[in-house]
């Protein structure tokens, strides 16, 4: 059974892409903003870690660059709306294992978590 932090901002999505998971038998813990995602990921371990781009308090490029800093390994995956070639050279980057677009369609996102997780 697989850890994931899922991290976004938005409570609609956060319910969305966790009901998805945890039907996947993910075990979930949320963040709801970049900081809260820094702590938790330091804190912990976690398979995965999803984390939106466009956050309060702290965004999702510095969160990551943060999480990187001192967990060099830790598996992370930008989710977002954002798809402009200069987000996705950024994404690259910053040192994401991958990216998933949204909106998210359930079976689409089900399936690149699988595929993301099985790469480690």
């Amino acid at each position: 059974m697989s850890n994931i932090l899922l991290v976004d901002d938005n409570l609609n999505n956060m319910y969305l892409f966790h009901y998805i998971l945890e039907r996947q038998g993910y075990v979930v813990t949320e963040a709801y903003n970049g900081q809260e995602a820094v702590d938790k990921a330091l804190a912990d371990n976690f398979d995965l870690v999803l984390m939106d781009i466009q956050m309060p308090v702290k965004d999702g490029i510095t969160a990551t660059r943060e999480i990187l800093q001192k967990k060099p390994d830790q598996l992370i995956v930008a989710v977002s709306a954002r798809v402009m070639q200069t987000d996705l050279a950024l994404v690259e980057e910053v040192g994401f294992a991958g990216f998933i677009e949204k909106p998210i369609e359930p079976q689409n996102f089900a399936a690149l978590v699988k595929k993301y997780l099985s790469d480690v």
